[in-house]
């Protein structure tokens, strides 16, 4: 038996600031952004910011799971 955990998370990108980012009101953005996030599901919301599976895998699955994996890298198997 094997088990596969998969986790998705959301990668921090770098920050870039542009001129116009600077000449912006960054309290009228906030409030809009915190007044977007009542329209959100909470779950809905956590969910685009981390997910994690857990599964079972019997050899057949865990060998097939291998090869898909190493094909999708550009490993050799």
């Amino acid at each position: 038996m094997y088990s596969i955990r998969i986790e998705m998370f959301a990668r921090a990108e770098p920050l870039e600031f542009t001129s116009e980012d600077l000449m912006s009101d960054p309290a009228a953005e906030m409030r809009e952004i915190i007044a977007g996030l009542d329209a959100i599901d909470p779950q809905e919301a956590m969910d685009q910011v981390f997910e994690t599976y857990m599964f079972d895998l019997c050899t057949p699955c865990r060998r097939h799971m291998h090869e898909q994996f190493k094909a999708k890298s550009g490993k050799s198997v």
